[in-house]
């Protein structure tokens, strides 16, 4: 009983489990099941705001194209930044011209060539009093005064000029300019009440704008020029007295030209350049009289490049050298005191000497020739230092002659510059063509733009459409009710006896016994003989539900007329002592019935009623006089029942609900089979589980559960899979 238990309470879990699901297909079958109520508040809702846009005052809305001119602008005004040679990029000039058509000023214009200030849509002061406005008013009034009581006296706007700055600022609000990316082409767009009049204004701002941009442009370059002009008039004078100024300067301080200036600097370098030569010579010179000095102090004269180049000092030096060869052979010969000996080495001596007075000639020569250098290196230096100086003071005096100069270059290269630009803007001022130009003006437009009802329609139906598909989806989360015989398969291991649909005068059509033969094929009597058919070998049966109202007394009495009319012999006990309903349904006497059976010990024959049109026999409550537990719980019920199930091949017993008292449970224990009635779309799975397990605790065994009421159309539409026995398909089996 316990593994029992918790598989059914497991079964329980999962199918609340399902029915909150919340995936796409089960929103989908949510929507399927509650479309009524999503289609309602999307009606509903789209309704309401057709009738606040409606309530709005509508706006017009009308547009007109202008196009910049597409020339590079120049740069007119003077400047000293460089930067300010280089053209504006195309988005700043898109943005400043946006800038000049939202401005006050234009609008200011507009305004006042339309008198625009002249009607309440611009002005507020001409608009009828609105209790709302004259409550804000109320309400201002209110707080100044108290305001002026704390001692705090709130400034009063200034009037003056008050209902023109709100026209502009309403004037500026409707107004809306838009431009592309890529080009110049602004749009120009403007709400109004009336269409003609948004058409009017918003081509009175385009024609303001192009006609304002013209004047502008015409007055910038006009003042460019004006300046530009005084400028050079400026600059002219300016050169002239720099020029005047130079010649004063070199008339007084005997300033030398330029030219003379040049012609002292080419002295001086070559000047520099013979003194460089003259040293050179002065070192040479100084070279060769120091070689010839160390030549002569070693006694090698003969060496000397100088003297072997002198073909006197040769033949003397030849002459020299044979005499002291033959005086060496004579002094061999016959010793060195011999007179010939003698006289040759006199002979020798003069040789020598003259040789060495053609030496020291050439040493004077050398002794010369260095002087003579060293002394045209001295004038050369001294040559040199004097050009230097006439050089210094020739550069001291054109200083500031040389500085006037640069700057009249400098005024004379600006003068060029400021020409130029007088140049271009007097070619600017009388070019052809306007700076802006429309090119799409405005029409008059046939219908209003605001409020946008298609899109805000579109808007509404979807944002309501969603909140409809999440209040249903919210409300089949709380709906935990039973609505096919899947569920009771899946949460109970009982037998799904069989469904029935709900009828319209259930009781007034098995009332009339022809009726009743008439229809005996409908749907909901074949569905009830299926039903008996799984439960025939069953004598006693109880029919008992959860919780009242589930049409257990209705599924009972039709099931024992059906019964009696296909000659079963059939007696149905109303076991419900509290609230009976089995004589309402046949139309009989509530007593004598089964209470007074059980406390008086009446005889079944004395208790039973016939239904005339049927033939089944009915037991009714009757009237308990003891409590009905203590009545139901007796010892004699179950002698009434084992009676009434020898006389009768059925005996079906209708009980109260099980989760009201605990009537039926008593009453159960001692039939053969008990079957469970639950309402389609009503009966909660928590509910019909405490009833099962109500049951269970008493071992009484459950035959099987008939789901009843069945709504046909909407059971097809929430797709069970048990749903296609009410498809038109299956129903054309059956009478209407």
């Amino acid at each position: 009983m316990t593994a029992a238990t918790d598989a059914g309470d497991a079964r329980i879990t999962d199918i609340v489990e399902y029915q909150a699901l919340s995936s796409p297909a089960r929103i989908l079958h949510v929507i399927r099941r509650r479309w009524r109520l999503i289609s309602s508040i999307a009606i509903v809702g789209c309704l309401v705001t057709y009738a606040l846009c409606k309530v709005v005052t509508p706006l017009y809305v009308s547009r007109v194209t202008v196009i910049i001119d597409p020339r590079t602008p120049q740069r007119t005004a003077i400047s000293t930044d460089p930067l300010s040679f280089l053209p504006p990029s195309e988005e700043a000039v898109r943005k400043n011209e946006i800038a000049i058509i939202r401005s006050r000023g234009l609008a200011d214009a507009t305004i006042s060539r339309l008198r625009l200030n002249e009607l309440p849509e611009f002005n507020p002061q001409l608009r009828p009093a609105s209790i709302l406005h004259d409550l804000v008013a109320r309400s201002r009034e209110i707080m100044e005064d108290a305001l002026s009581y704390f001692g705090w006296a709130p400034s009063k706007p200034r009037e003056a000029g008050r209902e023109r700055d709100t026209a502009i600022d309403i004037f500026l609000s409707r107004l809306v300019t838009t431009g592309t990316d890529a080009s110049r082409v602004i749009e120009i767009r403007f709400y109004a009440q009336d269409s003609q009049r948004a058409a009017d204004i918003v081509n009175a701002v385009a024609e303001q704008f192009v006609r304002d941009r013209d004047d502008q442009d015409l007055q910038r370059a006009q003042l460019a020029s004006a300046s530009l002009e005084a400028e050079i008039s400026t600059l002219n004078t300016k050169i002239y007295d720099i020029e005047r100024l130079i010649g004063q300067m070199r008339t007084e301080h005997g300033a030398l030209p330029a030219a003379n200036v040049q012609l002292i600097t080419e002295q001086l370098s070559h000047l520099i350049q013979q003194e460089t030569a003259a040293d050179a010579q002065r070192a040479a010179a100084e070279g060769r009289l120091a070689e010839l000095n160390a030549t002569i102090a070693a006694g090698r004269e003969d060496a000397l490049g100088a003297v072997l180049d002198s073909l006197l000092i040769q033949h003397l030096q030849q002459q020299a050298a044979e005499l002291a060869a033959r005086i060496s052979g004579m002094a061999a010969l016959s010793g060195r005191s011999l007179p010939k000996v003698v006289e040759a080495n006199a002979a020798l001596a003069d040789l020598r000497s003259r040789i060495g007075v053609e030496v020291e000639k050439i040493a004077t020569s050398y002794r010369n020739a260095l002087a003579s250098a060293q002394t045209k290196q001295r004038i050369l230096r001294e040559m040199i230092t004097a050009a230097k100086d006439e050089l210094a003071q020739a550069n001291a005096s054109e200083v500031d002659v040389r500085k006037f100069e640069r700057q009249a270059d400098a005024s004379r290269a600006l003068m060029v510059q400021l020409v130029s630009r007088l140049n271009d803007t007097r070619s600017q001022m009388n070019r052809s063509g306007p700076g802006a130009r429309i090119i799409s003006p405005a029409t008059v437009p046939l219908y209003p733009a605001f409020p946008p009802m298609l899109p805000i329609e579109a808007t509404t139906l979807i944002f309501f459409v969603t909140v409809g598909t999440i209040m249903a989806t919210l409300l089949e989360r709380r709906d935990h009710s039973i609505r096919s015989t899947i569920q009771i398969r899946q949460m109970a291991a009982v037998r799904v006896l069989g469904v029935t649909p709900a009828t319209r005068q259930i009781s007034e059509d098995f009332q009339l016994k022809g009726l009743a033969w008439s229809r005996q094929n409908s749907l909901l009597v074949e569905n009830l003989r299926g039903i008996w058919l799984q439960i025939d070998n069953a004598r006693t049966l109880v029919i008992t539900s959860a919780v009242p109202g589930e049409g257990k007394s209705t599924t009972a009495a039709i099931l024992a007329r059906l019964l009696a009319l296909d000659g079963r012999r059939v007696v149905i006990v109303d076991a419900d002592l509290r609230y009976p309903a089995v004589h309402k349904i046949f139309g009989l006497k509530q007593s004598p019935g089964l209470a007074e059976m059980i406390e008086a010990s009446m005889f079944a024959t004395d208790a039973v009623q016939v239904d005339a049109r049927s033939g089944a026999s009915v037991i009714a409550a009757g009237t308990a006089i003891g409590s009905p537990v203590q009545v139901l719980g007796s010892t004699r019920i179950a002698e009434i029942l084992a009676e009434l199930s020898v006389g009768f091949d059925t005996v079906i017993i209708d009980t109260p609900p099980l989760m009201a008292v605990p009537d039926a449970a008593l009453v159960a224990r001692l039939a053969d089979a008990t079957v469970m009635v639950v309402r389609w779309g009503s009966t909660k799975v928590t509910t019909f589980a405490a009833a099962l397990q109500r049951l269970r605790d008493l071992n009484v065994t459950v035959k099987g559960v008939i789901m009843t009421m069945v709504d046909r159309k909407r059971y097809r539409q929430d797709d069970y899979p048990d749903s296609d026995m009410f498809s038109r398909t299956i129903q054309k089996y059956y009478s209407r």
